[in-house]
């Protein structure tokens, strides 16, 4: 705000779970793999929902999850 931001919004985000989740398998490599089904189980957790943290709904979506939509979805909007 202090740089001429009226209302800035912040939307936190796993650019990375994101791409790992978007992905086809067939495209990872074994340590991409691994890094994906970690991903996985970290994003099973409420705490990794990121939305939540500017109010949206609780998903069980995976890529919901990791903000990106949300920031898809605001980008549009603006």
């Amino acid at each position: 705000m202090k740089i001429g931001f009226k209302n800035p919004t912040i939307i936190p985000i796993s650019a990375y779970a994101s791409l790992l989740f978007r992905l086809d398998s067939s495209c990872l490599t074994k340590i991409d793999v691994i890094k994906n089904h970690n991903m996985i189980e970290l994003f099973k957790e409420k705490y990794y929902h990121l939305p939540q943290y500017i109010g949206q709904e609780f998903s069980s979506e995976l890529i919901e999850m990791t903000g990106i939509k949300t920031l898809e979805t605001e980008i549009i909007r603006i």
